[in-house]
């Protein structure tokens, strides 16, 4: 007997797949700030947890790492490469980055950055009428100066600029996480 639920399930769990990845072709461009997580910069995580949050695969309000991720889907590990498979780096045990394959050879993400070059502290030492300014926006200059100079943004790259030793998981293949897109 065909389970036509279960097919129906499936169909739209690819649809997800296909929406997700043109979503995160979308944040292209966006600066890479360290802790990121909306249109002001993402980091490799935020992008990530933003992307599958917009097709109902992780929850709204609620942040994780490359390994927190790593740790959520590592059960849909897979040994090859399809669009909307999350592509882990490592040091480690632990997932230290994280992107989103678009096709079978190329990820995107937020890369380049790292932890930020300057506290919010020193810039306004440096530069004493920036202190009137609100923290965020303070942050928000960091996020843009370090991107400038580090070329740290959203981009697509070919899955083994990183080097191998990278672990692909699907999210997609998580049948539990039940809804349609908000």
């Amino acid at each position: 007997m065909i389970d036509t639920q279960r097919i129906q399930e499936i169909v739209m769990l690819e649809k997800k797949r296909k929406w997700a990845v043109e979503y995160a072709k979308t944040w292209i461009g966006t600066i890479y700030l360290w802790s990121g997580s909306d249109s002001f910069g993402m980091d490799c995580s935020g992008l990530i947890h933003e992307v599958l949050q917009s097709v109902g695969l992780e929850p709204h309000k609620f942040d994780s790492t490359a390994n927190d991720l790593y740790i959520k889907y590592k059960p849909y590990k897979i040994d090859y490469l399809k669009e909307g498979c999350l592509v882990f780096w490592f040091k480690g045990n632990e997932a230290k980055h994280v992107e989103m394959a678009i096709n079978p050879y190329q990820t995107i993400g937020a890369s380049g950055g790292g932890s930020p070059s300057m506290s919010v502290d020193k810039l306004s030492k440096e530069h004493p009428i920036l202190a009137l300014l609100p923290t965020w926006i303070l942050k928000w200059l960091i996020g843009v100066y370090d991107a400038m100079n580090r070329d740290a943004f959203v981009k697509i790259r070919p899955v083994d600029y990183r080097g191998p030793g990278y672990k692909i998981v699907d999210p997609f293949l998580n049948t539990d996480t039940p809804g349609d897109p908000q």
